[in-house]
């Protein structure tokens, strides 16, 4: 075989192998067609092995689920208690739904807050929760037909903050930190506030007794956080809720027939500095929520943006 510099050539069919010495592969010997097409086979081969050792290297390629939860009404409330609490009490005036169209924004004081329903429409079936630390700490909820963390994440680049969001151009919707936490105006009283690193999403079908309302406008902002109710075991049982603990930092919500339906996680930084990605498939139902907590809380390290 003539030694030299390989080049590639298309034989027909899709089917490319290299040449040698730019030397027309009909010209070349039948040893040397051969060893051409055996180098080919070679390289094809080490491709394989580097994107496998890509995908090896991918931190959210190992990721095993923490726990899981069936999503059997095709809806899914979101975020934390108060915001859950203040979804599913407005359960029976058909409340809109996240995704749907683009959310109201406008200024509260000197920020900008976008005003969520913190409810989506949802694919049905298996949800997972996985759990990531590096830099930051990122929570994800994945239905198991649709996303992989990884996907979340790819998806979720696309999500950063703007004052005129678009589910529809962007596939999903950022969560920016003002808009829920420690921020978020609840119209219950101050005790049904937790702290900010409580996540849940869950199934209206979640079995607990919702609290009186007390007015929309509680100064959240004046809160002392020894006012907040703290750990899931202290403040569940104060609704009379379904819940069981399976795991560090996870309690599964179960509905009035003791079956799981939604997650309690308390795994991420306690700060103000939350972002979420709700992300969304081609007909507006939720397939995975990304949650950042830290700060700056951004998670730069994975999604590669950084927020308000």
């Amino acid at each position: 075989m003539r030694g030299g510099q390989r080049h590639w050539q298309e034989v027909g069919g899709g089917t490319v192998i290299p040449a040698l010495n730019d030397t027309p592969l009909g010209y070349l010997h039948p040893e040397e067609r051969l060893a051409a097409a055996l180098l080919a086979v070679m390289d094809q081969n080490q491709g394989q092995k580097n994107d496998k050792d890509q995908r090896k290297d991918d931190p959210l390629s190992s990721l095993k689920p923490v726990a899981s939860f069936d999503c059997k009404s095709g809806a899914l409330l979101w975020g934390q208690l108060d915001t859950v609490l203040d979804a599913k009490a407005d359960l029976k005036n058909q409340r809109e739904f996240d995704g749907a169209k683009q959310p109201d924004c406008g200024p509260s004081g000197t920020i900008w807050v976008a005003d969520h329903k913190f409810h989506c429409q949802a694919m049905k079936g298996r949800w997972s929760k996985y759990y990531y630390e590096a830099e930051d700490k990122f929570l994800f909820f994945c239905h198991d037909d649709s996303l992989t963390p990884r996907q979340l994440v790819e998806r979720g680049k696309k999500l950063r903050f703007s004052r005129n969001p678009d589910p529809d151009a962007d596939g999903g919707i950022f969560v920016n930190r003002y808009d829920w936490g420690y921020h978020y105006r609840t119209p219950f009283s101050a005790k049904w506030k937790t702290m900010d690193n409580d996540i849940i999403l869950t199934d209206p079908s979640w079995k607990l007794d919702v609290p009186p309302l007390c007015g929309p406008d509680v100064p959240q902002l004046d809160l002392d956080y020894d006012e907040m109710m703290g750990a899931p075991e202290v403040i569940l049982p104060k609704l009379n809720a379904a819940w069981k603990t399976v795991g560090s930092n996870t309690v599964a919500l179960m509905d009035s027939d003791g079956e799981d339906c939604g997650l309690f996680c308390s795994a991420l930084y306690g700060t103000e500095y939350l972002y979420g990605r709700l992300i969304f498939n081609e007909m507006k139902q939720l397939i995975g929520f990304g949650v950042t907590a830290g700060t700056p809380g951004d998670g730069g390290e994975l999604y590669g943006v950084h927020s308000q």
